[in-house]
């Protein structure tokens, strides 16, 4: 066994922009960052990807 801490360098593939929440949505996802030890730009894109994907538009008009 060694006593060697090795951390693998890695480059992000993806450019990230800002993005205007409330307080308390922030505060939502740092908990989740938190908790899960993911960075908070990634949980972000997480959610929002899997929000994406699970999006149904629905027009009131035709209602």
């Amino acid at each position: 066994m060694t006593d060697k801490l090795t951390i693998h360098k890695f480059k992000r593939s993806k450019v990230f922009t800002i993005l205007n929440v409330t307080v308390e949505t922030k505060s939502k996802v740092d908990e989740i960052s938190k908790m899960t030890g993911v960075p908070r730009v990634d949980v972000v894109a997480s959610m929002i990807d899997f929000a994406i994907k699970h999006l149904e538009i629905v027009d009131d008009d035709d209602e």
